[in-house]
């Protein structure tokens, strides 16, 4: 298995999960299973000796007593350059493994020969086409996924592309690794899964490209599209409320659902997070259903967060279908229906609202923010 990475946030470097420990942070592959040309996701976690820095890519070697000991790898600066700064996601492959020293080293650069050579051209994809690849990053609204394609860069060689497959292209039995809601029977996606896909959108000039489970044609297609840009003008078309205060009640709009709860959009830059544990009682269990997309809410600001996050709570009797609103923001495709939140950990459980559970409404406004990550444009500049 080629392609292997672990799992992050976008807001505090780490997300929680079933069975996660240093902080979160999911291990994905031992030292000793590495090798050269792997393709890693990782962040920097300190800053080394020789220009050098040391990013935390999911590996694990045993330690005494047989228990798990974390090691990151070690990534030095290009020629003239600086290392990376503390903090940054990388997509970095390994250059070599020093399995008897608990050590190994990656690069940024994809020029690696060990590395699995590209069959297709980017230019060349059509939507629909059959392609299979394997998943190297979960993150809240998807995958990235490692596809045998490699398109033309600035300097006239061939490089690498990591494809994305959005959250709402998920097949409705399949489940993502970093969910902290199951439901029995769902196929859950891990770090290294090998998928069947198809093309869904490609964008050579940009260097993105993005994947379906299910097959689809260029009018399905764009009719996804124009329907993503309705839903943003829509959230947009309201006009702009005073700053929310803790404690104030304000009326709102659901515009979206997530595993653990819906975003309401209440007139604020950021539509704003309520958890299904901070819903009444008569409502965690069946909130799929009695709050789709649409449904107008009286809800009370529990906190604000210095990056502007709002959390909201919801009493009884403060939720009103609007059927007008309801067809603006119409349930898509693939969405569930209903099923019983199941927390699979006790920090799942808990009553109080875990933050690394609200990765995915994080600057959930820009929806080509899972594009910038993975643009290989994005990282050329970045890194050279």
């Amino acid at each position: 298995m080629e392609a292997v990475g672990f799992i992050y946030g976008y807001s505090n470097g780490g997300v929680s999960r079933r069975g996660g420990s240093r902080g979160g942070v999911c291990y994905a592959r031992r030292l000793d299973e590495l090798e050269a040309g792997d393709l890693l996701v990782g962040e920097v976690k300190q800053s080394g000796g020789a220009k050098s820095a040391w990013v935390d890519c999911g590996v694990v070697r045993k330690g005494k007593g047989g228990s798990e000991v974390p090691v990151n790898g070690r990534l030095r600066a290009s020629k003239g350059k600086e290392p990376e700064a503390i903090g940054e996601k990388v997509v970095v492959y390994v250059k070599r493994v020093k399995p008897g020293n608990g050590r190994f080293e990656v690069v940024l650069s994809s020029q690696v020969k060990t590395r699995r050579q590209a069959d297709r051209k980017l230019e060349d994809l059509e939507v629909g086409d059959d392609i299979s690849g394997d998943i190297v990053h979960l993150f809240p609204r998807g995958a990235l996924v490692a596809v045998p394609v490699d398109r033309l860069g600035k300097n006239g060689k061939r490089k690498p592309v990591l494809a994305l497959l959005r959250r709402s292209e998920f097949l409705s039995e399949w489940a993502s690794d970093i969910d902290y809601v199951l439901k029995e029977g769902q196929r859950v996606l891990k770090v290294g899964d090998s998928l069947d896909l198809y093309v869904g959108e490609v964008f050579p000039r940009s260097a993105h490209l993005r994947l379906c489970a299910e097959k689809k044609t260029e009018e399905q297609i764009s009719q996804q599209r124009i329907q993503r840009m309705k839903d943003k003008r829509a959230r947009k078309a309201r006009r702009a409320a005073a700053t929310p205060v803790i404690g104030s009640e304000r009326d709102g709009i659901v515009t979206k659902l997530l595993k653990f709860g819906v975003l309401v959009d209440i007139g604020w830059k950021k539509r704003a997070l309520l958890h299904w544990k901070r819903m009444p009682e008569d409502l965690k269990y069946e909130w799929r259903d009695e709050l789709p997309r649409g449904t107008k809410l009286k809800v009370k600001v529990e906190s604000v967060r210095d990056n502007d996050d709002v959390e909201l709570s919801l009493s009884v009797g403060e939720v009103e279908i609007d059927e007008q609103a309801e067809m603006v923001f119409s349930r898509p495709e693939g969405t569930e229906a209903s099923s019983e939140p199941q927390p699979t950990s006790q920090t799942a459980s808990s009553e109080t609202v875990n933050e690394d559970d609200q990765e995915e409404w994080v600057d959930d406004e820009d929806d080509d923010e899972d594009d910038e990550f993975l643009s290989n444009d994005y990282l050329d500049d970045k890194y050279g």
